[in-house]
Formats: C-alpha cells, sequence, structure tokens
C-alpha cells in the first residue's frame, strides 16, 4: 500500500496510506482543537491492520483505561522514538499493539489492528490517533503543532469550487455503522469552499453536528480574516475565530476564541455549550438516502477516495443510492 508524507513534525514526517481518511479537526480532544494531533485511517471496519505511519523505535506499550461505555474499556498507546529527532516522542492510540518495546518500525509496517474503544462515537472511523510530543510524559499539553504538507492536498485538489446553490454530487463509497462514506464529484482530497470577504480557498475538515462545537479549515496559501463567515452552499456555517498559518478555527456562534476554550474546558465533553446544528437550525437533506430524518450530521474528511462521512441516528442501517446529492438548509420551526 502506497503512503504519502501528509504531515511533518519538527522534522519527523507522518506518511498516511493513499487511500485512508484523515481528519484533524472531528474530534473534540483539545490537542485537535491546538492543530497538534492527526485521526488517520485506512479501514471502515474494525480488527483490520494498522500500519506505521512513522520510523522510529518503540519505546514502550502503554495498556489505559478509556472511559465508560459500551465499547472496549482498555487501550492503548504505543511510544515511538522517531528517527531523526529523538528528543521527540510519537504517541500513537486506539491500536491493539502487535510490536513491543525495543523492535524497529518502518513507514508501513503492521503494528497492530484497529480497537473500539470508548473514547469513540458509535459512528467514529476506525482510527490511529497520532501526537507528536516534547517528552516522554506523552501528556496531551506536550503535543507539537503538525505542519500540513499543503502541497500533497492542494495540487491534487480539482479548482471546482463548491460555493454555489446547486446540489454537492457525491457517490457512496462504502457503508458502515450508521454512516455512509462518499466521494464528493468535483474534488480530489477534501471538500472545498472561498471565504467571502478574504477570497480565501480553504478545505473544510470536522464535523457538522449536534455533537459537535467546532470545525477547522485548512487554509490554502492564504490568510482568513478574524470573524469571517464560512459558507456551504451559501448557507452560513460559523465564524472563523481562530487563525493559524496553515489552518482556522470555526465555531457555530459568534464569541471569542478564548472564551470558547474557557467555558468548554470547564465543562464536560458531553455537555458542550454550543453545538453546530442546535445553534444553527441547518438540516442536511440527501437526496438518494431513505428516510432523511435519521440523519443527524455530516462530516468532512482529508481523502482522496472519501471526503463526505453523513451520519445517521445510532442503530439505523443506511440505505443509499450509489449516487446522491447532498443539500444544506434552514430548519424551520
Amino acid at each position: 500500500m502506497g503512503s504519502i508524507p501528509l504531515f511533518i513534525v519538527d522534522g519527523i514526517e507522518i506518511y498516511v496510506p493513499e487511500r485512508s481518511f484523515v481528519s484533524m479537526f472531528s474530534s473534540p480532544y483539545t490537542p485537535h482543537v491546538h492543530g497538534s494531533a492527526i485521526d488517520i485511517s485506512n479501514a471502515v471496519e474494525f480488527g483490520m491492520e494498522v500500519f506505521s505511519p512513522i520510523r522510529g523505535v518503540v519505546e514502550k506499550v502503554i495498556e489505559i483505561e478509556a472511559p465508560p461505555g459500551p465499547f472496549r474499556r482498555k487501550d492503548y498507546i504505543i511510544s515511538v522514538a522517531p528517527y531523526g529527532n529523538s528528543n521527540r516522542r510519537v504517541k500513537i492510540m486506539h491500536v491493539y499493539p502487535e510490536i513491543k518495546a525495543g523492535e524497529n518500525i518502518d513507514i508501513g509496517d503492521v503494528i497492530g489492528k484497529y480497537i473500539r474503544t470508548n473514547f469513540f462515537e458509535y459512528h467514529t472511523l476506525p482510527h490511529i490517533h497520532i501526537e507528536v510530543c516534547k517528552d516522554t510524559t506523552l501528556r496531551p499539553s506536550s503535543a507539537v503543532k503538525v505542519a500540513i504538507q499543503l502541497h500533497e492536498i492542494f495540487h491534487k485538489t480539482s479548482a471546482t469550487l463548491n460555493n454555489d446553490v446547486g446540489n454537492i454530487k457525491a457517490y457512496v463509497v462504502a457503508v458502515g455503522d450508521g454512516f455512509i462514506l462518499a466521494r464528493e464529484e468535483n474534488s480530489v482530497a477534501g471538500f472545498m469552499e472561498t471565504l467571502p470577504f478574504s477570497q480565501c480557498r480553504v478545505l473544510i475538515n470536522g464535523e457538522i453536528s449536534l455533537n459537535s462545537d467546532y470545525i477547522g479549515v485548512i487554509n490554502e496559501y492564504c490568510t482568513p480574516y478574524i470573524d469571517e463567515t464560512l459558507y456551504i452552499q451559501q448557507i452560513p456555517i460559523g465564524f472563523i475565530k481562530y487563525i493559524d498559518k496553515q489552518y482556522s478555527i470555526v465555531l457555530p456562534s459568534n464569541i471569542s476564541f478564548n472564551h470558547w476554550l474557557r467555558t468548554r474546558a470547564a465543562s464536560s465533553i458531553a455537555k458542550r455549550f454550543t453545538r453546530f446544528l442546535l445553534n444553527h437550525k441547518i438540516k442536511i437533506d440527501v437526496k438518494g438516502c431513505g428516510d432523511i430524518s435519521n440523519i443527524i450530521g455530516i462530516e468532512f474528511l482529508v481523502s482522496f477516495i472519501a471526503q463526505i462521512k453523513i451520519i445517521f441516528r445510532q442503530g439505523i442501517k443506511p440505505r443509499c443510492d450509489k449516487e446522491i446529492e447532498i443539500s444544506f438548509k434552514y430548519e424551520l420551526f
């Protein structure tokens, strides 16, 4: 399986399979908000093989407790001393390990199998969570901001943008537990829009649902304006509230980023105070699927094979045609 170096951190290259699904901003966990964590998947079923994204020496494998819930209570952290920067440690999670301390690993080596733990929602794709940490404590606060190899994304992405009122045409490539994965018609690496004032092209990455309180956008060699509105199909989705060199954070409410950070830090992840679909009354309509009342969200991925995940209510087996059309609308009450 071919891989590409999509991220780099302090000289450490992180490779992803060419046929993979990548997200930086779908997770509620703080390192993702700060651009210091990556989720990489190459499967839609748990138990499939996991391939190493880095080169290095396995330092230790730690068994940890996941939160209470319906899935596994045991998870694992694999700590790797990477080649090229022995002062850093690469933390890999959500893998049943088939490697041990002292082993050398290379790009593409099998390191274990995907496991489903209570860190996951019912519709979460099997994936590995990756952080590059400053030291051996592996604390989330020690995670280093990643650099995105923008050319690997944007030189393969269609110049055709999606900021019109037409439906998003897509093709279903996989059906999973409470979700479908679809390939967007005009896209290669991800779903893009143009911001209205800065005219900055951005690739949307993250989940829009009742459970999400932010999304990210990856900036294509440009800088958005603070407080600029992100639109999808001319429907306002949220406001640019934090701008970094390569990405920006979009919030559903027009509040300050620091206030939002403080508020979410003081509340549990399960009780976030602002959520996209609740706040904006956005309805996601999918022509070609069965009962659309069971659709509760959408996730935009960085992927060369499927950039869109449609999320259904728990326990629902999605029934969709091969070709679908997605639209965003305001829901009237």
